[in-house]
């Protein structure tokens, strides 16, 4: 649903890179009612694959036969069109999952300390 736009590269909150398995991105999360939603839907595990809109350069995949069917393998595309977050992946092997930033985890970590330092703290005023 392009209504729905999670994030953009050209507005810095959706990040993309390419590793040895394949496409990566990293999504800062809006905070909007769609943002929540989708978070919430990963983190449960009601969305858990990607589908790609995209279109290969001339000469920029290859087939090779596989155990049950051929598999295709791109090496080049001529364009990314978008990435979607879906239930039903158009691709398998495709997942999605929610992380935290550095910033939230360490901010997280050091309140759970503290709310530890209070319960031990406070255990030992009562005896």
């Amino acid at each position: 649903d392009y209504a729905n736009v999670l994030g953009r590269v050209d507005a810095g909150t959706l990040k993309l890179s390419i590793d040895k398995v394949g496409l990566r991105f990293v999504l800062d999360m809006p905070d909007t009612t769609v943002g929540h939603d989708v978070y919430n839907n990963i983190k449960a595990g009601n969305l858990k694959g990607m589908s790609f809109g995209f279109s290969v350069a001339d000469g920029g995949d290859s087939w090779q036969q596989g155990a049950d069917s051929p598999i295709r393998i791109i090496n080049q595309l001529q364009t990314l069109s978008e990435i979607s977050v879906v239930s039903r992946p158009a691709y398998d092997d495709t997942s999605v999952q929610v992380t935290r930033s550095m910033d939230a985890f360490l901010s997280e970590r050091t309140r759970k300390y503290k709310e530890k330092v209070k319960i031990y703290l406070g255990g030992l005023n009562e005896n």
